[in-house]
């Protein structure tokens, strides 16, 4: 993530954040040195973080039962701040794996049930904490695979994916026609939405952001 205006920071473990970052003071000398001064200003970025982090999140308990995966650990992670009083509206979370160019089969099975279990776990807590209909979980990715299968049991890069919504304002359904598995486009999938109306919709219905950069595409039905 890039900004002209914010700092950003990336934390995967805030437990763990808040014990090496407690390690800055607090004061930052003002330095011509242009280096130097980036350098200050991530410090005092770390610094208010962890003051952020210790005040609303640090005594945050997960109660529902997740399976050990590493998407698992970032959701727990990514729970404790919606559960928290940060006003942090988007948390982004990754799971790599999935440019299967061999042996697909087997290794999306097992990154499939790894995401299956994480999100189920994921739900419940928001269930349990009345914030299911505060929340809506969206899926991305680069890029899609090829129909046809590779020489090494896997798929090539491709055009088009799938992506899913869930939370407790969707509407459930498909909100596309399925593309064609034969009329293809150089061996590739001929999509059917383009994923700028998927971000046009969760801009204007989620954010209420209807002047964003993707307005001139669809709005799909899945939010209200």
């Amino acid at each position: 993530l890039f900004s002209p205006t914010l700092d950003i920071l990336q934390i995967k473990n805030i437990n763990k954040f808040l014990k090496q970052s407690k390690k800055f003071n607090q004061s930052s000398k003002k330095n011509d040195n242009s280096s130097l001064a980036y350098i200050f200003k991530q410090k005092d970025s770390v610094v208010r973080a962890n003051k952020s982090l210790n005040l609303y999140a640090k005594d945050i308990q997960i109660k529902s039962k997740f399976k050990k995966s590493k998407i698992s650990d970032d959701l727990k992670e990514a729970l404790k701040i919606i559960k928290s009083d940060m006003y942090i509206p988007v948390i982004k979370v990754a799971q790599s794996g999935y440019d299967t160019h061999a042996n697909q089969v087997e290794r999306q099975s097992e990154l499939l049930k790894k995401l299956d279990d994480a999100l189920g776990s994921f739900v419940d807590e928001l269930r349990n904490d009345n914030l299911f209909d505060d929340v809506i979980i969206m899926t991305y990715s680069e890029f899609g695979r090829r129909v046809s299968q590779n020489g090494s049991l896997g798929t090539d890069h491709g055009t088009a994916s799938s992506q899913f919504v869930i939370g407790g304002k969707i509407r459930g359904g498909i909100y596309s026609d399925i593309p064609s598995l034969t009329a293809l486009d150089n061996k590739n999938l001929i999509y059917n939405t383009h994923y700028r109306s998927y971000y046009n919709t969760i801009l204007t219905k989620w954010f209420n952001n209807s002047n964003n950069k993707f307005n001139n595409y669809d709005i799909l039905g899945f939010l209200g």
